[in-house]
C-alpha cells in the first residue's frame, strides 16, 4: 500500500521504475534512431535510458534475488556488448555480404536485448500487487483468504507435506 512518491521501502520503487519503462518505450518507438537529427537522436537515447533505469524494478520487487540480478546483468552486459560492437564495426564498406553478416550480429544481440528487457517487464508486472514477490503465485487464488505459506509451487509443497 504505497503512493507514487511515497518511498518507505525497496518495493515502493516499482510503480516508478514501472512508469519510467513506459514512457521510455513511448520514447524509443516515437523518436527513431536517426543519427542525423540530433532531437530524435536525442529523444530515442533518453527513452532508451529510461528503459533501463526502469528495468531496475525488477531487482526491487524480487528482493534482488538470483533470478532479477541474472535479467537485469543480462540486460546490462548485452547492452554494452552492442555498444561496444557498434563502436568497433565498420559502417561502410563495398562488400554486401560483410555488411549483411555485420548487420545481422547487431540486430540479432538487440532483439536478444529487447527479449529480456520484455521478461523483466512481464515477471515484474505479473509478481507485484498481490502476488508479493512471487512469480510462482497463482493469479486465479484468492489471497486474502489464503495463508501466506500456501501460496505458489513452494505452498504447494509445503501443503503435499502435511498429509
Amino acid at each position: 500500500k504505497t503512493t507514487f512518491f511515497n518511498i518507505e521501502t525497496g518495493k515502493d520503487f516499482v510503480p516508478i521504475g514501472l512508469f519510467c519503462m513506459i514512457v521510455g518505450f513511448f520514447c524509443t518507438g516515437h523518436f527513431e534512431l536517426n543519427l542525423m537529427d540530433n532531437f530524435h537522436t536525442s529523444g530515442h537515447f533518453f527513452g532508451v535510458s529510461n528503459i533501463f533505469i526502469g528495468s531496475l524494478a525488477c531487482g526491487f520487487n524480487f528482493d534482488w534475488n538470483f533470478m532479477s540480478i541474472c535479467l537485469v546483468g543480462a540486460q546490462f552486459g548485452l547492452a554494452i556488448f552492442w555498444t561496444a560492437l557498434t563502436a568497433v564495426v565498420k559502417k561502410k564498406s563495398n562488400d554486401i555480404k560483410e555488411v549483411t553478416r555485420l548487420s545481422k550480429l547487431c540486430i540479432g544481440v538487440e532483439l536478444c536485448m529487447f527479449q529480456i528487457t520484455n521478461m523483466i517487464l512481464v515477471t515484474t508486472v505479473y509478481a507485484s500487487g498481490a502476488n508479493e514477490g512471487n512469480l510462482f503465485a497463482s493469479p486465479f487464488v484468492n489471497y486474502e483468504q489464503e495463508d501466506t505459506q500456501t501460496r505458489g509451487i513452494g505452498g504447494l509443497f509445503r501443503f503435499l507435506k502435511k498429509d
